[in-house]
């Protein structure tokens, strides 16, 4: 037995448990140590905190089966979460055709088998999901590019943080000429009362998103 096997072994006796955390799968355990990667390990790390590996490795390590398409936390599988993404972003892109795009290729030529990407310009940057051709393709009614643009380097994170800009309001606030209390939004047309700076981020009765 390997090193690294043995120390899946000997995590998983002890309760340890597979999460995501900044982009990797780990296993840990309820222990404060170090974060290290099986390509440091040497020797046997009982106080280990988090183990870097593959998804697959920590889910056969800690809890006995490969990850599937059927695995599900209890409420749904990963394939039907798969689904209502696609769906849902496939609403958003018809929602926005004017700023959609959906490619067979990545800007150097190359795609994943049996795979495209899709992508919107969000006034942040862009935001792009791969999904299966089968049966996708057909669901994104947009403009087909023989190349999808160059990706900017965003992660998933700042891909639905960009995603929800999308349709928001913007407003400028101006200060009554009269008044040193009353704020006048532009897009509700209503005035607010506060002295001083205004202090809110957001119209408190649109929700626009103040402009400064």
């Amino acid at each position: 037995m390997s090193a690294t096997d043995r120390l899946c072994e000997l995590l998983a006796e002890r309760g340890a448990k597979w999460f995501d955390a900044d982009g990797r799968v780990v296993i840990g355990v309820d222990e404060p140590a170090t974060v290290a990667s099986f390509k440091d390990y040497d020797g046997l790390l009982l106080g280990m905190m988090y183990v870097c590996c593959t998804p697959e490795r920590a889910i056969e390590a800690t809890l006995g089966a490969r990850i599937t398409g059927d695995t599900s936390d209890g409420y749904h599988t990963f394939d039907e979460l798969y689904h209502h993404r696609a769906v849902l972003f496939s609403v958003i892109v018809r929602d926005h055709r004017e700023l959609a795009w959906k490619s067979k290729a990545h800007h150097d030529g190359t795609m994943y088998d049996g795979m495209f990407i899709v992508g919107i310009e969000t006034p942040q940057g862009q935001a792009t999901y791969h999904y299966d051709v089968d049966p996708y393709w057909d669901m994104f009614d947009c403009k087909e590019l023989g190349r999808a643009p160059e990706w900017d380097g965003h992660t998933p994170s700042e891909a639905i943080e960009r995603i929800a800009t999308l349709g928001r309001p913007t407003c400028s606030l101006e200060r009554e000429p009269d008044s040193d209390r009353l704020w006048w939004c532009s897009n509700c047309h209503t005035y607010h009362e506060h002295v001083s700076e205004f202090p809110w981020e957001y119209c408190p009765r649109c929700g626009a998103k103040v402009v400064r």
